[in-house]
């Protein structure tokens, strides 16, 4: 830096610079005191201003030659004057537009550090990427910041988070630089040699980065932690594509390839530019009790295994790989890894795009299928799904598999009535074959017989509607198991734990317990089964419940015994209709212990304070009080005058007005609800269950026990 730039940024800090012994005074050849200047740099105190240290830090940072032609840009764009001598250095012009303005340092650096890092976790969406994406509007970016600044703060990391977007357009992508802060950290200090305690705030910085050619987003974020990384997830499909679980977190990554085609696998003939490709390591662990893994590293992992006869791991126990990559120009390889399902690290520079476009091309990136797309295929593609749950549409496909083991998939071109396919993989793995029109047909999920088996399954009423927010979503119906109990039946055919968690999230602020079917069971994640078994809900999977045999589907042996084990504990506990029952007695009883609360006009659940387990539900019949002279219409008993009486108490909140003609009802019901309840007490026999009150000049019955009136709390 020139000797009278740096005194015009030293003059900033001249207060704390003569308080250090430091003055603007040259010596004989005109120069300052640089050893002292060096000396008081090195050994700050804590009165420094934080500003300073900032400034050289940047100015330090951006003083090379790679940002040396962007600076002298951004000078000449902010009319910043340089020397015209064409001896301005990098510090120099760094310092001046510092001077100027200190964010104009600020977000070249921010360019810089967003290259920085190697290992990323990538989210694929599952919609059609948009025809145009922009940076995002400062507005935006400042909702984004505030939404972020209350998850920081509830998570102990602090508020004032900022968030840069920097567009790369050769690469047709956005980064997104976020500084945020952490938990505070506490440590010791020494100061002019005595021990003290410094509390600080961290300062981390993460990268996003957002392909808008794929459709993904690649998290860096310096903690590792997942719940962060949902939260960057959750705040860029807000407010980035107003859609939330926009990107949901699908495999991305597989090393299928090195068991299936082995070296092949390496080819980078397709790849402009990449002379030479080999696998350098394989991360191998077995399953089992111990844990056991194993890394295996070579120069060359497949001429190796040749040489020395060994074969590839089979697929499930690989855990990662890395690559040795080389491109022409360059003077040393590259290493790639890839760690299914997510996670990918190498070098982001001017070549990045071309190791993904390898990826791509030797597939280790899995293809993704937007939601539409996973519910339409050809048969290849639909398998042994039944045909019954299949609606042929007028769409014929573009491309099916190929049907080899390689996962492959071949072009279809049509010419008049006649149709070939051609395989996709490079180099081609299956011979071009001719195919019929019936083979290219492409089919979709009958979402309404579908609709009509979960009906049949769950025995409930069907009466199906889409559910507004929440695509691939409907409630199906409600289960009726018993009078005045229904539990409503929803399906979700989304196939992403994401979704599923948005599903149950959106069911569990309700206050119904519900029945959720997903496509599989095992999609749901462990925060939306505690969810809903918290509010005594079930979450199901198709596989649990329905099975295909034959061809057809069926409803599963296991499936009614499943649904039984969930409602027995939300269900009254019911004793055999028309046998006559005695309740279950328990030490210390008394009328006063006794409460009956009514279900229905035919049913009441009974409860007992001194014995608690001993509550259970109960038809009229069960008391004995069942109308012998009349029937119902399908020739099943109805309740007597006695029940009726009950009623009536029920609904005068236990003490009712009773005429002269209803006293002989009165004593068949004081003596059946005394058979019923004291058949092994005879205190509560023998004792008279009403008592006589007077109200008002008028003569009442007050029942000793408690009734309740159906959804009643006045006793």
């Amino acid at each position: 830096i020139r000797q009278e730039n740096l005194i015009g940024f030293l003059k900033e800090y001249e207060t704390y610079l003569q308080g250090r012994g430091f003055n603007f005074d040259l010596d004989e050849e005109g120069l300052l005191n640089f050893d002292l200047l060096a000396e008081i740099l090195m050994n700050p105190t804590e009165d420094m201003d934080v500003s300073s240290v900032d400034a050289l830090f940047l100015i330090q940072e951006m003083t090379n030659d790679e940002q040396y032609q962007e600076l002298c840009d951004l000078a000449e764009q902010n009319g910043i004057e340089t020397d015209s001598d064409g001896q301005c250095s990098p510090a120099d012009l760094a310092l001046a537009l510092w001077l100027h303005d200190p964010e104009l340092l600020k977000r070249p650096h921010a360019e810089v550090m967003v290259l920085k890092p190697k290992s990323f976790t990538y989210f694929q969406s599952e919609k059609d990427a948009p025809e145009s994406f922009e940076v995002p509007k400062p507005e935006i970016l400042r909702a984004m910041e505030k939404e972020m600044d209350r998850w920081f703060t509830k998570n102990k990391k602090g508020t004032g988070c900022r968030v840069l977007p920097v567009a790369a357009e050769d690469e047709n992508k956005i980064y997104f630089f976020i500084r945020h802060g952490m938990p505070f950290k506490r440590e010791g200090k020494m100061d002019s040699g005595k021990s003290t305690i410094v509390f600080y705030r961290p300062e981390f910085h993460d990268v996003l980065i957002y392909d808008r050619m794929n459709n993904e987003l690649a998290v860096f974020n310096k903690s590792q932690t997942q719940k962060e990384w949902r939260m960057y997830l959750s705040v860029f499909s807000e407010h980035l594509f107003n859609e939330a679980d926009y990107f949901p977190g699908e495999e991305k990554y597989t090393l299928a390839p090195l068991t299936e085609v082995g070296t092949d696998a390496l080819s980078y003939i397709d790849v402009p530019g990449m002379v030479s490709a080999k696998l350098i390591e394989i991360q191998v662990q077995y399953r089992g009790p111990l844990n056991d893994r194993n890394t295996y590293r070579s120069n060359d992992l497949f001429a190796s295994m040749e040489a020395g006869g060994r074969s590839m791991p089979a697929l499930k126990f690989l855990v990662s790989a890395s690559f040795s990559i080389k491109f022409e120009n360059s003077k040393r390889p590259r290493t790639v890894k890839i760690r299914p399902p997510n996670i990918a690290n190498f070098d982001r520079k001017e070549d990045s795009h071309l190791v993904e476009l390898w990826l791509r091309n030797r597939e280790f990136v899995k293809k993704q299928k937007s939601e539409a797309d996973k519910k339409m295929g050809v048969t290849a593609e639909w398998g042994v799904f039944p045909q019954s749950l299949l609606q042929i549409t007028n769409n014929l496909a573009q491309a099916l598999p190929c049907g080899k083991a390689g996962g492959c998939y071949m072009n279809v071109f049509s010419h008049d009535d006649e149709h070939v396919g051609i395989c996709t993989s490079e180099p081609r793995r299956c011979d071009r074959r001719t195919l019929t029109k019936a083979e290219t047909i492409v089919y979709r999920l009958n979402t309404n017989e579908l609709f009509k088996k979960i009906a049949e399954v769950t025995l409930c009423d069907s009466q199906v509607e889409a559910i507004s927010g929440l695509p691939n979503f409907w409630k199906i119906g409600c289960m009726n198991p018993q009078t005045d109990y229904s539990f409503p039946v929803y399906l979700s055919l989304s196939s992403t734990p994401a979704s599923l968690n948005k599903a149950v999230n959106h069911l569990t602020l309700k206050a119904e317990t519900f029945l959720l079917i997903a496509p599989v069971g095992s999609l749901f994640s462990h925060e939306s089964l505690n969810a809903a078994q918290a509010k005594k809900s079930k979450l199901l999977g198709l596989d649990d419940l329905l099975e295909i045999e034959d061809g057809t589907v069926k409803v599963k042996g296991s499936a009614k015994q499943l649904l039984d084990s969930w409602l027995e504990p939300l269900l009254p506990k019911r004793t055999p209709e028309g046998s006559l029952c005695y309740f279950p007695q328990s030490p210390g009883a008394t009328w006063q212990s006794i409460t009956v609360r009514f279900i229905d006009g035919q049913n009441v659940h009974v409860t007992y304070s001194v014995n608690q387990a001993a509550g259970a539900a109960y038809e009229f019949s069960q008391f004995s009080m069942s109308d012998k002279r009349k029937k119902a219409d399908d020739g099943g008993a109805l309740p007597n005058k006695a029940w009726t009486m009950l009623i009536k108490f029920s609904e005068d909140h236990g003490k009712t007005l009773l005429l002269r003609d209803d006293a002989q009802t009165k004593k068949s019901l004081k003596e059946k609800l005394q058979e019923f309840f004291g058949h092994q007490n005879p205190s509560l026999k023998a004792e008279d269950l009403f008592e006589e009150v007077t109200e008002n000049g008028k003569k009442h019955y007050k029942a000793k026990f408690n009734v309740f009136a159906r959804s009643d709390n006045n006793a």
